[in-house]
């Protein structure tokens, strides 16, 4: 019986801190806060820490290739200056920017990519998404022109539009867009918000990014019931996680 309890406490420990509770954790451009934002190095960090998926900022070059790059300028996060869709993918690689493909390829077998497309052609996306594996991406877009862009293409992708506040904003947003995910931020965050998403049989995707991206804060939304955190402390969700299982 003890070695019975000593194998099953084993494969406890092996398993993902996420499959406790079921919620998804999302790294935010990466593992952020241990490497540059949208690199492959906080890519390969967040696979280390063990998430989920890990969100991607994505836009097209001049010669129409993807990167990651949340800025519609270079200026923030590299050495280099220009907007991303005047600068080709050459003097992209010169400022050490991912392409969308190897940041894939990075991913592959270890997390799930969530895409958070800024700008670019929406078809060249798809096709490029679908040699990954369509089915197992996610994706945002704040441009309602570029999502519905994306949609004529993939009616049937994981889009996690963002729920309003305003009166009828959750019906509004489901009538129009049908999403399996409904993304919130703390603006829009309440218990009851979580579970009228849950009753309409929908998804919730919280990002919790800002003053409120700390223990307690993460405490407060796993409590909830939301299926996905976002966090640029996805080694502080994990952590919670793990600790509630013992």
């Amino acid at each position: 019986m003890r070695k019975t309890c000593a194998i099953l406490i084993l494969i406890a420990a092996l398993l993902p801190a996420q499959s406790a509770g079921g919620v998804k954790v999302v790294a935010h451009r990466g593992a952020s806060k241990m490497a540059p934002e949208n690199t492959l190095a906080a890519i390969r960090k967040a696979i280390e820490l063990g998430v989920d998926r890990v969100e991607l900022d994505v836009r097209q070059t001049k010669d129409g290739v993807f990167v990651l790059m949340h800025d519609a300028s270079v200026e923030r996060t590299t050495n280099g200056e220009g907007r991303v869709r005047d600068l080709t993918l050459a003097e992209m690689q010169r400022l050490d920017v991912p392409t969308l493909e190897e940041a894939l390829e990075t991913l592959r077998g270890h997390a799930l990519p969530d895409i958070d497309f800024k700008a670019g052609d929406p078809e060249a996306l798809i096709t490029q998404l679908r040699r990954f594996g369509l089915k197992d991406v996610t994706l945002s877009c704040d441009d309602a022109e570029l999502l519905h862009g994306v949609l004529r293409v993939a009616p049937d992708l994981r889009i996690r539009p963002l729920v309003s506040v305003s009166h009828g904003g959750l019906v509004v947003l489901l009538q129009e867009l049908n999403p399996p995910i409904v993304s919130m931020q703390w603006a829009q965050f309440s218990r009851a918000l979580v579970d009228e998403i849950h009753q309409a049989g929908r998804e919730v995707f919280l990002s919790t990014m800002g003053r409120k991206d700390t223990e307690s804060g993460l405490r407060e939304a796993l409590d909830s019931g939301v299926d996905y955190i976002q966090t640029d402390h996805p080694e502080l969700v994990l952590k919670l996680l793990r600790d509630a299982r013992r």
